[in-house]
């Protein structure tokens, strides 16, 4: 991977995350925080972790990569790790949780971590999909499921870059079967967020907020979609529409 060109900033908070790997390295149980737990006769090895993360974001297409996240999680659930959902009224698996996050949001990786990890069933199948190589690198350090979105994009604008990720990532959940909630990583929630958007029982394909002051102007902040058909031709004719013509608002194609 290229050493990445950082401001005096984003050093400061890619300089962060590598104590946090330097801190793994010392204490195994850092890599176990919250929801990741593992089988306690299985010994991990941070760096070499790290090290694999890493290796599989710079290289790996983000379909490979996400299969590999999706199989990490269905070999836990079947090894009984993790407990059963709390919410039958899903397509399959419990759905999966994702954010969009950059060098600017760097120094937050933990706290969303950690938030979305005490909201019920959010945290179970959480993955945080990456545009730089810091915020990758800075992810695998903290031992994150990762999935770098930007590997091969570099002659991309920022604006096709977020798109082609938030939507492309999108079709291939839905392409995988996974229904899927997302939220921006300036989204702070205050409970489970999946019981309010998929309660048992709703057939709904896409689930959205209003804003408070607009209820006439939906919110993208968040939104849940079931894997279908339908809202395949919808996340790819967005990915599309939205690579070519990047200056649009996303937000107002809704």
């Amino acid at each position: 991977m290229a050493q990445p060109k950082l401001s005096p900033e984003d050093l400061e908070r890619f300089e962060e995350a590598v104590r946090h790997a330097e801190k793994a390295t010392s204490n195994t149980g850092y890599f176990l925080k919250g929801d990741r737990r593992a089988d306690p006769t299985f010994t991990w090895s941070p760096k070499s972790v790290a090290d694999e993360c890493i290796r599989r974001a710079s290289s790996d297409t983000v379909d490979k990569q996400l299969a590999s996240v999706l199989s990490t999680w269905q070999e836990r659930e079947s090894a009984g790790a993790v407990t059963a959902a709390s919410s039958t009224s899903w397509t399959s698996n419990v759905p999966v949780v994702f954010t969009l996050v950059d060098g600017s949001y760097l120094d937050m990786l933990d706290e969303m971590w950690d938030m979305v990890h005490e909201k019920g069933d959010m945290g179970r199948r959480f993955v945080f999909v990456s545009l730089d190589d810091a915020t990758t690198e800075g992810a695998c350090a903290a031992g994150y499921p990762v999935i770098y979105a930007s590997g091969s994009l570099r002659e991309e604008t920022t604006k096709q870059r977020v798109y082609r990720a938030k939507y492309g990532i999108a079709v291939s959940l839905i392409d995988a079967h996974e229904d899927f909630l997302f939220l921006e990583m300036d989204v702070w929630p205050r409970r489970d967020l999946l019981p309010i958007f998929a309660p048992k029982g709703s057939k709904a394909d896409l689930t959205l907020m209003i804003h408070q002051d607009n209820p006439f102007v939906v919110n993208i902040g968040i939104y849940f979609v079931r894997a279908n058909g339908r809202t395949r031709k919808l996340f790819d004719t967005l990915e599309k529409y939205l690579v070519k013509y990047s200056s649009a608002f996303d937000q107002g194609l809704f």
